[in-house]
């Protein structure tokens, strides 16, 4: 498996766990690229939160979406701000 894993999916339906998982990267760059794909409009299948996960420091590389806290930005604001990070 590569290096940085996303995993991803919507608010009110998470799976949990590595049903979640939504394919691994070389770069976390490459992850959030994928997950702007998956992005719809609208619809069910869009993704509203997302984890980039790094398997070598085992840290979450960055992460966006809503939350039941209100605690990270909206999806969209964050695929933004990784993009210039």
């Amino acid at each position: 498996m590569k290096r940085y894993w996303l995993f991803c999916g919507v608010a009110y339906y998470p799976v949990g766990g590595m049903w979640d998982f939504a394919g691994d990267f070389d770069s976390c760059e490459e992850a959030v690229e994928h997950l702007r794909k998956r992005q719809r409009p609208s619809g069910p299948a869009s993704p509203e939160w997302f984890q980039v996960f790094d398997t070598v420091t085992k840290r979450v590389s960055v992460q966006g979406g809503d939350s039941c806290d209100g605690s990270t930005s909206s999806l969209d604001k964050r695929l933004t701000e990784v993009e210039h990070e």
